[in-house]
């Protein structure tokens, strides 16, 4: 009956009168703003599909090369494609050297995305934005525009416009070293910031925050389980719906009759910090002629390597949602996408962290007991780590718990919920405030 409602909405004009006043329902048109990289628009498509399958109109701007995943999940596609969008996506694999940098060329990029789509965004007239945590170009034109705005977060929330104080030292002290060695960086942030803030009406100080800057709601995609200090973040604002998967990414089958056992390891650096070619040499001795069946994603650096052991299946491409659900080990770059995929499947990690926030996140793991963290990955010590998760329970058991919390979140179903909701208080605030006046 529910999908029938809306599909009267949607070509009867009459039928959206009724609906706008129909008890728990609110069909309106959201514009997204993330930015051009694998790691941020991924995490979101589920979300979008979800507000789609509810009624919602959504709009999505982002880079030509995700167009089709995009319409695939229903939503309308818009190009803001700029010349800076590969250095976007490249400047992730910066970040955990010099964040200042990557924080400067996010908001360059979108400080020509808003000027590039204000108009478009005017003309449309959308009932609310949803930017993700680090797309200026969102908050740009919802300050601009007046219109309301939600912020989704693919990674940990950090405490709300405010250096971080409360945070592993090991992060505290990263991050104060790069401010200092990337002070020329932070002036130049300082003069874009003042020049956007002038064009568009508001504080500078609003563009600064780039990795920590909340809204009205904000949708975060894990679980206070897993978050770092969950008790920073109140529940009024900040909704925990654990990870977010959209299975219409995956682009092929993976055929598990070729693997030689069901002692499955699974082996990706992801798709930015991959090219580690060590990394991968220790990998085939650590696990060559051994009864373990290894999957290993091969971003094409291995290639020239000769000695590619007989258990291995080696691919440029592999489907990990389905194999992290055969898989009994996952070994990992950390970030927060495999991270959350390998543990809502209950499978437990051998984190080798790369750069970023992976540091956070492979030692969040290994500290909830779901798998071990390892910075300097050797073929010893890598052989030792798996033979001990193979070989003590606890780890399967800890990373089947905390996939149970996710599970348990809601995910995108949830947070879709939660935008509506929202969103229809608002309406209301809106509709007392019209009545006074």
């Amino acid at each position: 009956m529910d999908a029938l409602i809306i599909e009267e909405h949607r070509t009867q004009n009459k039928e959206q009168k009724y609906l706008k006043k129909k008890p728990g329902w609110r069909l309106g048109k959201c514009v997204i703003f993330s930015v051009p990289a694998t790691g941020h628009v991924n995490p979101s498509l589920a979300l979008v599909e979800e507000l789609v399958k509810l009624g919602e109109k959504v709009i999505y701007y982002n880079s030509s090369k995700f167009k089709d995943v995009i319409t695939s999940t229903g939503a309308e596609f818009r190009d803001c494609s700029t010349d800076l969008d590969a250095l976007v996506d490249s400047s992730g694999m910066q970040f955990g050297k010099n964040m200042i940098g990557v924080a400067y060329v996010v908001l360059k990029s979108g400080i020509e995305i808003a000027g590039k789509v204000m108009d478009d965004i005017r003309e449309e007239k959308p009932d609310y934005i949803i930017r993700d945590i680090i797309s200026s170009h969102g908050k740009i034109i919802s300050k601009a525009l007046k219109i309301p705005l939600i912020t989704f977060s693919p990674v940990f929330a950090f405490e709300d416009k405010k250096l971080p104080p409360k945070a592993p030292l090991f992060f505290i002290l990263k991050t104060f070293g790069m401010v200092i060695t990337g002070f020329l960086n932070l002036l130049a942030c300082f003069a874009l910031a003042g020049r956007a803030a002038k064009r568009y009406g508001f504080k500078r100080k609003e563009l600064l925050y780039a990795y920590n800057d909340f809204s009205g709601l904000n949708i975060i995609s894990t679980t206070r389980e897993f978050q770092y200090y969950p008790e920073l973040f109140p529940e009024s604002r900040f909704k925990f719906c654990g990870p977010m998967f959209y299975q219409g990414r995956e682009k092929a089958d993976f055929d598990f009759k070729t693997l030689p056992s069901d002692k499955i390891i699974y082996i990706s650096l992801g798709t930015v910090y991959n090219k580690d070619i060590d990394f991968y040499r220790n990998c085939f001795k650590a696990f060559s002629g051994t009864d373990y069946s290894v999957i290993m994603s091969d971003p094409a650096c291995i290639a020239p390597l000769k000695e590619k052991p007989e258990n291995f299946v080696i691919r440029q491409y592999v489907p990990q949602l389905q194999v992290l659900q055969r898989a009994k080990l996952f070994i990992t770059h950390s970030g927060m996408n495999s991270m959350h995929e390998s543990l809502y499947y209950g499978v437990p990690v051998i984190s080798v962290p790369q750069a970023a926030d992976q540091f956070l996140i492979g030692k969040r793991a290994a500290a909830l007991g779901a798998g071990i963290y390892m910075e300097k990955p050797t073929a010893d010590r890598l052989r030792k780590a798996a033979d001990k998760i193979f070989g003590d329970p606890k780890y399967a058991a800890a990373a089947a718990k905390l996939g149970k919390g996710f599970r348990e979140a809601g995910g995108a179903k949830a947070a879709a919920e939660d935008v509506i909701q929202y969103m229809r208080k608002m309406d209301q605030g809106l509709e007392r405030v019209e009545s006074r006046e």
